[in-house]
């Protein structure tokens, strides 16, 4: 059991394993994609800036009737630019701790941390679903073996007391106090069932069951008698009565 109980903590501990990776494996999952959005946030808004930028370079300002018009268009732009800048900047902040957990500077290096993991990660989840699978088979196998060896424990508490044959069935936690009593106080003898502790309030309520049993058989047997010799009694009134009726009968043809 000690042996069992050691491997049962083994097997736990490679599940907590387990556990982790699966999780680290989703974590990097969702940090990938989110860093991803990122990139492809920044690169939108430099095209945006890009754009920005030429439509102000193609302003005709040679146009003096256009000039107010072209001026709102201008500040317009500039403002797009300008707005387009503060995004870029709030997701770099925000790329910065996925820059720290992934190890990567710029995209280049993202792009290959990203590459990498997407070629890696079919192994990997193919290998912990199949430790997973050895790890249930082998507690399937330990939980036949604690099973054997508590059944057997019970067996040998049990034949002690060959003349209570209710003794096989009890659990394997009172099999064990059954047997750390007899250590404790035994002296080498077994000690009689009615005076283990973990027996005895059982004894004496099997005891009073016993006896209320017995005394609702004795009560159903004395109402079943009664019964019968009321049905006799009740029988027997007919033919009473026709011997009556008979001799008053005879006596008038007389």
């Amino acid at each position: 059991m000690e042996n069992i109980d050691k491997r049962y903590k083994q097997l736990d501990k490679w599940t907590e394993r387990l556990n982790n990776n699966d999780n680290y494996i989703r974590w990097k999952d969702k940090a990938i994609e989110e860093a991803s959005q990122h990139f492809s946030w920044i690169n939108s808004l430099e095209k945006q800036i890009q754009e920005s930028e030429k439509k102000i370079e193609n302003i005709n300002w040679l146009n003096p009737m256009r000039l107010k018009e072209n001026k709102t268009v201008k500040d317009r732009l500039e403002q797009t630019i300008s707005q387009a800048k503060d995004q870029i900047i709030s997701h770099k902040q925000k790329l910065n701790y996925y820059c720290e957990k992934l190890g990567f500077s710029n995209e280049k290096e993202f792009n290959e941390v990203k590459s990498q993991h997407e070629m890696e990660r079919p192994a990997l989840l193919e290998k912990s679903k199949n430790n997973r699978q050895y790890i249930q088979y082998e507690r399937g196998v330990l939980q036949k073996a604690e099973n054997a060896l508590k059944n057997d424990f019970v067996r040998r508490v049990a034949s002690l007391y060959p003349e209570r044959p209710e003794m096989a069935y009890m659990s394997f936690k009172t099999a064990i106090k059954v047997m750390e009593f007899n250590r404790s106080y035994g002296k080498g003898e077994v000690i009689p069932i009615e005076r283990v502790p973990e027996f005895k309030e059982q004894m004496q309520l099997r005891e009073g069951g016993i006896s209320l049993f017995n005394a609702l058989v004795s009560g159903i047997n004395q109402a079943e008698r009664g019964m019968l010799e009321d049905r006799k009694k009740t029988q027997e009134m007919p033919l009473k009565s026709k011997k009556k009726k008979k001799q008053r009968f005879n006596g008038l043809e007389r």
